[in-house]
């Protein structure tokens, strides 16, 4: 969750080197970190492999800042909505229909970045 001390965006690091770890362990080609606000899904990688060249794509799924906002009825539809859609993309990213991750460096750097500014003025 975002307000948790690793939530704050589904880019750190460590939490995506957990994530990726247990993917390949399990064999699977995918693999996603999601705080609730914001969705990647990852293509299994290396170890070793440097950001620039992780295959992802994301979502942005709604903006809580509150436990409680999980209890509201507009959360609860935004939710739903993007589970939907996510499903759809992600049927396609599985049958190669669509690519994954095909953002430039700069894109990627700036996703991050705006991701841990997100986290930053919710703090405040």
């Amino acid at each position: 969750m975002p307000w948790a001390k690793d939530g704050g965006s589904p880019y750190i690091e460590a939490v995506i080197q957990d994530a990726r770890q247990k993917a390949q362990r399990a064999g699977s080609r995918f693999f996603f970190t999601w705080n609730v606000n914001e969705f990647v899904l990852w293509e299994t990688f290396p170890a070793k492999t440097a950001q620039k060249d992780r295959s992802y794509k994301s979502w942005k799924v709604t903006q809580l800042h509150k436990p409680e906002h999980l209890e509201i009825p507009s959360t609860i539809h935004a939710l739903k909505s993007w589970l939907e859609t996510f499903l759809s993309d992600f049927a396609n990213i599985y049958l190669g229909t669509t690519p994954l991750g095909t953002q430039l460096p700069d894109e990627k750097f700036l996703q991050i970045l705006e991701s841990s500014l997100r986290l930053r003025n919710r703090r405040r």
